[in-house]
Order: structure tokens, then C-alpha cells, then sequence
């Protein structure tokens, strides 16, 4: 082979190896460039971010309009506003849910603060599913829930640590002694009309030492009771004993004697009270603002107890039916 041969087969196999260099530079580079658009698809596509940065998506949300619509994305979206409400209602539900149903819901609101179960067919079972999904309940309303007995109500203040106020009103299988070793931080209890309710349940419902609020109209409250109240609720605030029929004197004597921070009390249709229940409550209760009565007392006594007290409002069944003829009159 002559010696320009020679370089011509050089310089072809030299350029077909250029060629097929470029070629494979160039389809690395496109390669390169598919992976990364594929890849910069991913990172701008919303749907595929985390729940946790969804979730701080949703708390850099000021209105709640904003809010609202979050929501209404997908359901992803929806559920993780879920875990933001911090109040729910189920009062007067129908049909009746069972406590699967119920652990379905309540496990898509953990940080609820408020829940209304308002004459609702929920049992203990459905109160231990409510505190095992719902820790952080700080308010609870149980009105006339008359499954409900003094198990589920234990299992409730037990495992609820943040429990701030809980309402039993006409819940007819309840006694109250499931409050015991209740929370300090359980403030309000409203007792209405709950039947059952026995001197033993009214002192497991002060075992806390917190209450401040306490509403037992309509119920068996006797002396024994009260005075344990007003030794064990020193931070006392409202009581409600309408229509508490065993409160004798030594019983108002107590409320006056160990009731400091006392400013609102209502006593209506309590056929025991006397004058001199009047006088005792006149000359304690030092912070007493506002008194609920009926006009069972003398003329003289509640003539005594204004010139007293005069910045205690005194309402009588005789500013109820004064209210009652100005509203028909206008």
C-alpha cells in the first residue's frame, strides 16, 4: 500500500471515529437533559409534596375563605384541614352511629378542643374511642346521651389530661363517681337534671380541686354534699342549685362561711330556704355579685340584704314577672 493510501485510510477511521464520538457525546447530553426535565416535572408538581409541607401551606393561610377552599382541592387536601378543626358537632345525629363509624371520624379531627355529642346514642365504648383519638378535648358536651354511664365518663377525664369542662345535663345513668381522680384542670361541670347523681358522684366531681363553675339544679344535693363542695372547691365561682330541696340552713351557713370567690349563685325553688339562710349568705360570700331567688323570704330580709349589699344584683320571681309584662306590653 503506497504511502498516500495509507493516510487517506488514516484520516477516514480517524474521522469516523470523531463521528461516532460526537454521536455518543450527544446522546449523553440528551440523555441529560430528558433526566433532568423529567426530573425538574417532579419537584414543581404540588401533588407530590409531603403532608408536612401541605400542612405548613395550610397554617400560612391568614382568611378563612382561604381555608376553606384548601379543602376543597382533593381529598388528600380535605383531610389534612381535618387535622386543624378544633370543634365538631354531632348533637341529635340519626341514623345512630356505631363506634366504628365514630372511630372513623373522631381519627380525622386529633386535635379537636370542643365536641358537642348532644342527645346522641353514644355509649362508654364511643367515649373510650373519643379519648383514645381526641387527647387534647378540652370541652365536652354529653347532654342527654343516656347511654352513657360513669365507665365511659372515667375513661373520658382520665385520658383527656387537658379536660376543661364537661357537660352531663339529664344523662340518667350517671352517678358521678366516675369523675374521680378527675383533672385539675377540669373547671366547669353541669349536672342538670342528671336523675342518678348521688352524694358519693358530687364528691368525685370535686376531687380535682379545679372547679369553678359547678350547676346541679334539679338534682338530690344535700348538706353533706354542699359542705364538701365549699371545702373542696376553694376556687368556686357559679353554683346553681335550683330546685335542691335537702339544702337546709347548715348548708347555705357553709356556702357563706368557706365560698370566697363566690359571684354568682342561684337558688330558686329551694322550699328550705328562710331568713336566716338569707342573712348568712348577706354576711359572707364577700365577692357575691348576682343572687337568683324566689320571693320565699320576708319583705324585711331582702329589704336588709340590698341595704347590705348593694352591689349584689338581687333577682327575685318578682323582676321575672316585671320582664314579662314589659315584654308584653312593647
Amino acid at each position: 500500500m503506497s504511502l498516500s493510501s495509507s493516510n487517506q485510510w488514516l484520516g477516514k477511521r480517524k474521522l469516523k471515529l470523531t463521528y461516532l464520538r460526537t454521536v455518543k457525546e450527544k446522546r449523553l447530553i440528551d440523555e441529560d437533559v430528558h433526566s433532568c426535565k423529567k426530573t425538574r416535572k417532579i419537584s414543581l408538581s404540588i401533588t407530590n409534596l409531603p403532608d408536612e409541607f401541605l400542612d405548613r401551606v395550610y397554617q400560612s393561610l391568614e382568611s378563612s375563605s382561604d381555608r376553606s377552599s384548601f379543602g376543597l382541592v382533593c381529598l388528600r387536601w380535605l383531610h389534612i384541614r381535618f387535622q386543624h378543626f378544633k370543634f365538631l358537632s354531632l348533637g341529635n345525629c340519626q341514623p345512630r352511629y356505631s363506634n366504628m363509624k365514630l372511630s372513623s371520624i373522631f381519627s380525622r379531627f386529633p386535635c379537636l378542643a370542643s365536641v358537642r355529642l348532644i342527645d346522641t346514642h353514644i355509649n362508654d365504648e364511643g367515649l373510650k374511642v373519643l379519648a383514645k383519638c381526641c387527647a387534647s378535648l378540652e370541652k365536652v358536651d354529653l347532654t342527654s346521651s343516656q347511654r352513657v354511664t360513669d365507665s365511659g365518663i372515667n375513661f373520658l377525664v382520665q385520658n383527656c389530661s387537658k379536660l376543661q369542662s364537661l357537660t352531663i345535663t339529664y344523662c340518667s345513668r350517671v352517678t358521678g363517681i366516675g369523675f374521680l381522680g378527675c383533672p385539675s384542670t377540669l373547671t366547669h361541670v353541669d349536672a342538670v337534671g342528671a336523675s342518678k347523681l348521688t352524694t358519693d358522684g358530687i364528691r368525685a366531681i370535686t376531687s380535682g380541686g379545679g372547679i369553678q363553675s359547678l350547676h346541679l339544679s334539679g338534682n338530690v344535693v344535700n348538706n353533706d354534699a354542699i359542705i364538701k363542695i365549699t371545702k373542696d372547691c376553694i376556687l368556686l365561682k357559679s353554683l346553681q342549685l335550683k330546685s335542691c330541696h335537702e339544702v337546709t340552713l347548715e348548708g347555705w351557713e357553709a356556702i357563706s362561711l368557706h365560698c370566697k370567690n363566690l359571684k354568682s349563685l342561684y337558688v330558686n325553688d329551694c322550699p328550705t330556704l328562710c331568713d336566716l339562710s338569707l342573712q348568712a349568705l348577706r354576711d359572707g360570700c364577700n365577692k357575691l355579685s348576682y343572687l337568683s331567688i324566689d320571693d320565699s323570704w320576708s319583705e324585711i330580709a331582702i329589704k336588709l340584704f340590698k341595704q347590705q349589699r348593694p352591689n349584689v344584683y338581687l333577682r327575685t320571681a318578682n323582676y321575672f314577672r316585671k320582664d314579662l309584662q314589659e315584654a308584653s306590653v312593647c
